[in-house]
């Protein structure tokens, strides 16, 4: 129960007042149509009558009362659905940022995994490099290193060259001596007998001396006389 100077219910002291003025007309009414004829009927008519009056102002009170209570309740209500309008479109907007901002995260985000994905496709390609470099620098590495060791080894002597001014008259009698060889060679193999006859025919025919064919066609002297002279040099 509330404290303080109202201890009644909210809806009974809402009906007192009301139901005491209704008691005090009836009352003043009842009085009248009992009293005899005098001052006191009318008295009594009279307090119905103010009562009665009190009564339609006290209802008119709480009409208007509750009526600015109801035109206050709409009044709210109007501002609340208002306010909860108003609140829905921000709302709406938020969303549409949060959308604008997502859609923007995704594309960055997409940005930056092709990003991601060119910057590992170039590191491969600078692990493959430096692979290729370094398995050329070990190449170089070993073919310096053979050539070092080439170069420690003692290098081979040459034997000694023959000048030019070596060869002599001796050399020319070898080489004439192997030639009289192979001539002797050649006329010892034996011939066939066409080409012994053809040889003679041909002899005849060209009334040569008896000193043989003329190997050159040149009537010159033969290749022995040419060795002789080449002794006599």
């Amino acid at each position: 129960m509330p404290r303080g100077r109202h201890r009644q219910a909210p809806p009974l002291h809402r009906m007192l007042a009301p139901a005491a003025l209704a008691a005090t007309a009836l009352s003043c009414a009842g009085g009248a149509w009992l009293a005899a004829d005098g001052l006191l009927p009318r008295v009594l008519a009279t307090g119905a009558a103010a009562t009665a009056l009190a009564a339609a102002a006290l209802l008119r009170g709480w009409d208007r009362a509750a009526g600015r209570r109801l035109g206050e309740a709409q009044a709210a209500r109007r501002s609340l659905e208002w306010r909860v309008e108003e609140r829905c479109a921000e709302l709406e907007e938020d969303l549409e940022e949060a959308r604008a901002l997502r859609r923007t995260a995704q594309e960055e985000a997409r940005a930056a995994e092709e990003t991601f994905e060119r910057l590992r496709t170039e590191h491969a390609a600078l692990l493959r490099r430096y692979a290729h470099a370094e398995t050329d620098r070990a190449s170089a590495l070993e073919g310096r290193r053979q050539l070092a060791i080439a170069a420690a080894e003692p290098a081979k002597a040459l034997p000694p060259g023959r000048s030019a001014s070596a060869v002599g008259p001796d050399a020319y009698r070898r080489a004439c001596a192997a030639l009289d060889l192979l001539a002797a060679r050649s006329e010892a193999a034996p011939r066939p007998e066409s080409d012994v006859g053809g040889a003679d025919v041909g002899g005849a025919e060209l009334g040569g001396s008896g000193d043989g064919f003329d190997y050159f066609g040149s009537g010159g002297p033969r290749p022995a006389a040419r060795r002789e002279a080449a002794r006599a040099s």
